[in-house]
């Protein structure tokens, strides 16, 4: 009789037990993104991760990642307060901030000094200037890494327009990776900047140069802080000259037959470039590196372009702006470079933007997509369409939303570029996708889990004439404003010409092109395709 007691003991604190935990998981489901963060953290506790389904397991490391970001958000509270705890007086400091004050942060929390430094300069800067950033992270919507990339791109901004910065960065801050926020920060940081991006430039331009860390097991790492469109222009061609070299017969990896190249570049300057199959012939012309007395025109030799993608606007092409260009893979490119650019390119591919910078749609009724449709999607996308994918456009593959086996047409709002993971996992890892107007994807993961990943406005940011804030400028702890938008950018008529005697056989001259008038357009329901 004893031992049947024991045995309905022990069955009714399992259930219990099981009640329990399935009650904590509910709770946390349906509330993490309102609980506040320090019940969150109970709620968290009393949750053994090991007991968890798949579909659980994504909502608590989300619910984990806000309550973590609650706690850094603590932490970076508590350096500014030493931070104003030890302030610079007459002796050395930084920023304001004794220069002794980052050895008592380096002992307490086993940190190099250097480290202790910029955190105590970044928490400060953050609090005093950046409160809409520092009221997201205590509220958990931001973590410390993301607040530190936001904080180094609004350091040189004047604190007028440090409000604006806040009110277009914040709202999608939270929903990037660092590398992407780091480039969206940086494209408003140049749109709201009141010194010129040219000036900027060649000041940057001047402190260009090379360096080499050693590394262990007889290594080293070569380093190169030169123009973007430099940079940009080496890498595609070394890109192109380790996929040329790739085969049945190569054993070497892709890494490794990169660094191959690249030094073979180096050390053997006289070998004639590699180039794939698909790879456009370079051009001869020399890469300008701006007008600037720290640059001498053709002081870096002859480079061929490779593989080189820019966006620059009609206007500033004819001098009227002085808007940015666009550098793909990178982002704003002075104006003069972009004219310099211009000139040499072999061919142009004009597009169409809105308003603000959204593609204009087209379509081809073909099953494989012509080069041109395909560059359309590479302009549109820029890298890969799955969520938080960095690659490049160019090296992703032209994917079909819908299988043109299942009818899916070779329409511009039916393709992407996918990467060849992510084009692997669209098909056999149970993800399914659609795309929305304007090439926006919904993917849905196997949990059920559904997440957006819209196309970037094309082309960089231009600045349109803003009121004067409300706030006195030296008042840090004013809230973010509301400043947004960009002017227009008709190119209409730029689409509709046709070079002199264009290239019968380049199909990227305009004259080549079907004309916008010609291709269809997607009917609303073929854009908005029925749920899955």
């Amino acid at each position: 009789m004893l031992e049947r007691g024991l045995y309905k003991a022990l069955a009714e604190a399992a259930i219990e037990s099981m009640i329990n935990r399935q009650s904590a998981v509910e709770r946390l489901v349906g509330s993490w993104e309102i609980l506040p963060p320090a019940k969150l953290g109970e709620l968290l506790a009393s949750i053994d991760p090991d007991t968890l389904d798949d579909d659980d397991a994504i909502e608590f490391l989300k619910a984990s990642a806000r309550h973590r970001a609650w706690t850094e958000s603590l932490q970076s509270a508590a350096l500014n307060r030493f931070a104003e705890l030890r302030p610079q007086l007459d002796g050395p400091g930084e920023e304001g901030i004794s220069k002794f004050a980052a050895g008592e942060i380096s002992a307490a929390l086993a940190m190099p000094n250097q480290s202790a430094r910029k955190a105590l300069k970044e928490a400060k800067f953050i609090h005093e200037f950046l409160p809409g950033t520092a009221d997201a992270m205590q509220a958990g919507r931001l973590d410390q890494q993301r607040a530190t990339v936001i904080a180094r791109a609004a350091t040189s901004l004047p604190d007028a327009v440090l409000n604006d910065f806040e009110a277009a960065v914040l709202p999608k801050a939270s929903s990037l990776t660092r590398g992407r926020l780091a480039k969206f920060a940086e494209k408003h940081r140049d749109a709201l900047h009141p010194e010129p991006l040219e000036t900027r430039f060649h000041r940057a331009a001047a402190e260009r140069e090379v360096f080499f860390l050693p590394q262990p097991d007889g290594m080293a790492d070569c380093c190169a802080r030169i123009p973007a469109h430099l940079a940009a222009i080496i890498e595609a061609r070394v890109e192109a000259g380790a996929r040329a070299l790739q085969g049945p017969e190569e054993s070497r990896t892709l890494p490794q037959l990169r660094a191959d190249v690249f030094c073979e570049m180096l050390l053997n300057p006289e070998a004639p470039p590699l180039e794939g199959p698909d790879q456009q012939s370079a051009s001869a012309e020399p890469i300008p590196v701006g007008k600037s007395e720290t640059a001498k025109s053709g002081s870096c030799g002859t480079i061929n372009i490779t593989g080189l993608s820019a966006t620059v606007s009609l206007e500033t092409l004819l001098g009227l702006s002085e808007a940015p260009g666009d550098l793909a893979g990178y982002g704003p490119l002075p104006p003069s470079l972009a004219r310099e650019l211009a000139g040499l390119a072999k061919s142009w591919l004009p597009v169409l933007t809105s308003d603000d910078g959204t593609f204009v749609r087209a379509a081809a009724k073909k099953r494989i997509p012509p080069k041109a449709l395909k560059r359309w999607v590479q302009f549109r996308d820029k890298r890969c369409r799955f969520p938080n994918c960095d690659r490049p456009a160019a090296s992703c593959e032209t994917d079909h939303t819908v299988a043109w086996e299942d009818g899916g047409l070779s329409w511009l709002l039916n393709l992407a570029c996918l990467c060849k993971m992510h084009h692997d996992l669209k098909h056999l890892a149970g993800w399914k996708c659609r795309q929305l107007d304007g090439g926006v994807l919904e993917w849905v993961a196997p949990t059920g889990h559904r997440y957006l990943d819209i196309p970037e406005p094309i082309g960089p940011l231009i600045p349109t004439p803003r009121k004067q804030s409300s706030a006195p400028p030296d008042n840090p702890g004013v809230r973010p404003g509301t400043g947004r938008g960009s002017p227009r950018r008709d190119l209409d008529e730029f689409a509709q010409q046709e070079p002199p005697q264009p290239d019968p056989q380049d199909p990227f001259q305009p004259a080549n092109l079907i004309p916008l008038t010609q291709l269809p357009l997607l009917s609303r329901e073929e854009a908005y395709p029925p749920p899955f």
